[in-house]
């Protein structure tokens, strides 16, 4: 039996206040993912139906959507979108995964998977999974889940939303996600038979330089000596990660556990002082 997959994309290009202070449309970072994720299904998986909820012509309202995926037995109902943080530029960023309170330890579990994806593909700040009580989550009959990839206002993660290469990145963090926790099984790869993926050049990472969108981060660790200032754009062996992981329970221990004692003992002492002189 095929497994009834949502893609759908939060909101519709005129959805009025849904948009980067400098007029990015939500929806259009939100279709465009939700289009790579059919895609990306579509051409790896089995057995599975990339299904759409929303219109480029209208916004479709979320009745309407949920109605739909109730409808035709949807297995699962993924919808995507993009934070913001009041209407102008801020300092608010990361990635976050809603599930509904009240829902199966299923959706939170696929919440959890996905979120740890998201931020293993894309090295932004982690947000967690966070309940709410949104129609979608509320009114499916099926596992839901909402994303939200990113600030439109955040200038960096704005300029991130509207880079073809950070859409992409995210749907196969997103499908990843979905394939792992559901199982869905890859198409055999036919020899001699080259697919679009083989076939597509793809410029490889200068691992001696930083992405821009991770620079002001780099330089504080290797400011903290977490890393020494090379290969940022390398991947970690255990080794490293053991190494790191230590540098940074040495500076808890140094710079917030060491002085808590210290404030404790004082604490103990004017205490003990106190009682004396009672």
């Amino acid at each position: 039996m095929a497994f009834n997959q949502i893609w759908n994309a939060g909101h519709g290009y005129n959805t009025p206040g849904k948009r980067s202070p400098d007029g990015m449309r939500e929806y259009e970072f939100n279709r465009s993912v939700a289009s790579y994720c059919k895609k990306i299904t579509d051409e790896e998986y089995l057995d599975v139906n990339s299904i759409f909820t929303h219109s480029d012509s209208r916004d479709v309202p979320l009745k309407e959507r949920t109605d739909y995926a109730n409808r035709i037995a949807a297995n699962c109902y993924t919808s995507i979108h993009a934070n913001a943080y009041g209407t102008t530029w801020n300092d608010a960023n990361g990635i976050e995964t809603y599930v509904h309170p009240f829902r199966s330890t299923e959706d939170y579990a696929l919440a959890l998977q996905i979120q740890r994806e998201l931020i293993s593909a894309t090295g932004l700040k982690d947000r967690g999974v966070r309940t709410a009580d949104f129609h979608e989550l509320r009114e499916t009959k099926m596992t839901a889940i909402l994303c939200e990839l990113g600030f439109m206002t955040n200038r960096q993660e704005a300029a991130l939303l509207r880079s073809d290469e950070y859409r992409r990145k995210v749907a196969a963090a997103l499908v990843r996600a979905h394939a792992r926790f559901f199982g869905w099984r890859k198409k055999p790869v036919v020899k001699g038979v080259s697919t679009q993926k083989e076939e597509q050049k793809v410029a490889e990472r200068d691992i001696n330089k930083v992405s821009s969108w991770a620079k002001k981060d780099w330089e504080r660790a290797v400011l903290n000596g977490y890393f020494n200032d090379s290969r940022p754009g390398d991947t970690i062996t255990r080794e490293e990660a053991a190494v790191v992981t230590n540098r940074i329970i040495d500076n808890v221990r140094e710079y917030i556990v060491g002085p808590l004692e210290e404030r404790i003992k004082a604490l103990e002492n004017e205490l003990t002082t106190l009682k004396k002189d009672q």
